[in-house]
């Protein structure tokens, strides 16, 4: 009777686990295009970031239920799209919605020790002290320990951002961040 209980109390955990499977809801393509639509970050004004909180947020939560080798794709597309966009655009539209959705996907700690810290790109506004800086910006956590966008861009000034090499050292250095 134990063993029959143990059984049945497996099976129902499995269900439950089977049943809020944090799987993807769309493909990599899909994503890619949802992405692709979003407003570019760095021009979003500070007065109108909050009408497009919630669609980063919504990404970048869909974002990380992809596999890492299925969001190092999705990087690489987003990327290209970007450079295409290059003519048309400023430098480097498009690569701050990437640096964005890379914050949901990798655990990056909110502070880091400045010497331990590696900052990709040139971001204007990252919060530092001098000794600790905002490694999580322009991301920050909620009370339940997840993650939203909360800042605006204020400027993009240094060399081209490599969005392949941040995902490699993020995955390398802090892992990805437990699904939401």
């Amino acid at each position: 009777m134990t063993r029959m209980l143990s059984i049945t109390i497996a099976l129902a955990l499995f269900i439950c686990r089977v049943a809020i499977s944090v799987e993807p809801t769309c493909s990599i393509a899909e994503f890619v295009k949802s992405a692709d639509t979003l407003r570019v970050w760095e021009s979003i004004p500070a007065a109108e970031l909050p009408k497009h909180r919630d669609s980063f947020d919504r990404l970048g939560k869909e974002f990380q239920k992809f596999s890492t080798q299925d969001a190092k794709s999705i990087v690489m597309s987003l990327r290209d799209s970007a450079l295409a966009k290059q003519g048309a655009t400023e430098p480097d539209a498009s690569f701050g919605n990437i640096y964005v959705l890379l914050r949901y996907y990798f655990d990056v700690p909110e502070f880091e020790d400045s010497a331990d810290a590696k900052v990709s790109g040139g971001w204007v506004g990252i919060p530092s002290d001098g000794k600790k800086i905002n490694t999580l910006w322009p991301l920050a956590r909620d009370a339940d320990s997840g993650v939203y966008l909360k800042h605006h861009c204020l400027a993009y000034k240094g060399p081209e951002y490599n969005p392949l090499a941040e995902f490699k050292y993020l995955n390398d250095k802090y892992g990805r961040r437990a699904k939401d």
